[in-house]
């Protein structure tokens, strides 16, 4: 007993006892500090993004242009995001994924600083985040596959729904959110922003317009160019004109690689119907072909599209240029020139955003193209985009059938015919209303690379679309790139640089000798 109180009036003891108090006090301030920041998180939001480019951080475009879209619809939207599985899932999955290391999170965080700024207060709409696990709640996931109308579910998907019409919605995937590199198959860039913002305009203006790909005739379509159409609020859809009629809400028509010629004559002729479609003056559709040096001679269609617009190609004239074209692509990826159209022109709006940008738009592959910038009464033909003056186009000679290789002499290369006319709308009376037929001198133009950040591809593509959907915002939100892209080089600024390295540097190191060796004869 002696030795008891002797411990507990020990300095030992009561330093021992101090500490063991203190660090039970720290333990529990942690706890209850952890318990308030998580409360007031869940109220309040206090999350920062701190990844090194902001991926879940929406910026003013996005509000920007869902205010232009929706007019009167912004103010009272009702929107849920719903995700396939438990909410932190997504961090077991990102363990996974070495490529980037919030593959899955960044997306749901995104979706939830979206719900946070729409949440139907401050005259904004209402977007709401929901989570299901269909393996553990499959009547939600069963109730979410009748409402859609789709005959599966995965954790993998994610829905936007229009909550006071349901029919109107979008199932998009993780993968859809990245920019990946055709080459590498390298991840290089973020859209969250556009892909959802997208998704919100499509459910919310609940009317279905679509761009119609032509099939049945040899035509291809890269997946790069039907995302430009999803993300300008375009429904995608194909059309075989050989025995289908082309959709009542399609506003573009894109004709791409054809490799057979169209049908004419009759009633159920394609060419009929293409003529059908652009002569629609209610509508006031449009037309997108895409032609290249390996696209055969089309008679029907050359025909029509000549006649008709005052645009054509010449078959198997191909356009090289060894000062003007990409690095490592054997003068084939021809740059081109833009023209110097008037500033209320469809060509300079269509090359205007690319040239500012100070990235070359690229024709792999490219044939000559003629344009009729004269004849036609009607219809203002107009060149966008030129082979430089060093280009050359190489043919066979149709008597001879001898290979020819000319000057191609600024030939265009992108075309694009415009009709204009004034009718009345739901909105103005007696107001613009234009029509336009652009061709394309390469197929590459809208593929792989050629569509990404390094390009002017792209917003020539987005311009395009703008003008033609005339009821449709296309989105010029910026994706957020992980590594800056990549220096293109020109052959000739190849070529100067390699005579910049081979000869100029071993001169200067010349000079420098023979200045040391000057001066050291003297010591």
């Amino acid at each position: 007993m002696g030795n008891v109180k002797k411990l507990i009036k020990s300095n030992k003891f009561k330093y021992g006892s101090y500490s063991v108090v203190f660090i039970a006090v720290f333990v529990a301030l942690v706890i209850g500090l952890n318990l308030v920041v998580s409360f007031l998180d869940a109220k309040y939001d206090l999350r920062i993004d701190l990844t090194e480019n902001k991926l879940y951080t929406i910026g003013p475009d996005v509000d920007k242009t869902l205010k232009t879209a929706l007019g009167d619809k912004y103010t009272n939207f009702d929107l849920t995001i719903t995700f396939c599985t438990d909410r932190d899932m997504f961090e077991y999955y990102d363990t996974a994924n070495t490529e980037v290391a919030s593959f899955y999170t960044s997306v749901r965080d995104l979706a939830e600083e979206y719900a946070r700024i729409y949440d139907g207060t401050d005259g904004k709409g209402k977007i709401t985040v929901n989570y299901i696990n269909i393996i553990s709640d499959p009547d939600s996931a069963e109730k979410i596959k009748k409402q859609t109308q789709m005959d599966t579910i995965t954790w993998n998907n994610i829905i936007i729904q229009n909550n006071a019409n349901l029919k109107y919605y979008r199932v998009l995937a993780f993968e859809a959110f990245y920019k990946t590199a055709s080459e590498t198959g390298r991840l290089y860039a973020f859209q969250g922003e556009n892909r959802f913002t997208a998704s919100i305009i499509q459910c919310v203006a609940a009317e279905n317009m679509s761009v119609a790909l032509s099939v049945g005739n040899g035509e291809t379509y890269s997946a790069q160019l039907k995302e430009i159409f999803e993300l300008s609020t375009l429904t995608v859809a194909e059309v075989d004109l050989r025995k289908d009629e082309i959709p009542a809400d399609a506003n573009i028509l894109v004709i791409s690689a054809p490799r057979y010629d169209f049908t004419y004559g009759g009633e159920g002729g394609e060419i009929e119907k293409i003529s059908d479609f652009l002569s629609d003056k209610t509508t006031y559709h449009s037309l997108i072909v895409f032609v290249d040096a390996n696209t055969p001679d089309l008679p029907h269609l050359r025909d029509y599209i000549w006649e008709e617009w005052g645009l054509d190609y010449l078959p198997y004239h191909k356009i090289t240029d060894a000062e003007n074209s990409v690095k490592g692509s054997e003068y084939q990826a021809v740059i081109g020139k833009y023209s110097s159209g008037t500033t209320s022109s469809a060509a300079y709006v269509l090359h205007r955003m690319a040239s500012s940008a100070g990235v070359p738009t690229v024709f792999n592959n490219a044939v000559a193209l003629k344009a009729d910038t004269v004849s036609l009464r009607n219809i203002y033909v107009e060149v966008s985009l030129t082979a430089h003056p060093t280009a050359k186009v190489t043919y066979k000679e149709q008597e001879s059938g001898e290979l020819v290789t000319k000057n191609a002499e600024s030939c265009p290369l992108l075309a694009i015919s415009t009709y204009h006319t004034y009718a009345n709308d739901k909105i103005n009376y007696n107001s613009d209303k234009y029509q336009y037929v652009m061709l394309v001198g390469s197929t590459d133009f809208a593929k792989g690379d050629y569509l990404g950040e390094s390009y002017g591809n792209k917003d020539i593509m987005f311009s395009a679309t703008r003008a033609m959907a005339t009821d449709r915002v296309s989105l010029d939100i910026k994706i957020k790139v992980f590594d800056e892209a990549a220096l293109t080089l020109t052959s000739g600024t190849a070529k100067k640089l390699m005579i910049l390295v081979t000869c100029a540097i071993p001169v200067v190191i010349i000079i420098i000798g023979i200045g040391v060796f000057l001066k050291r004869r003297h010591l």
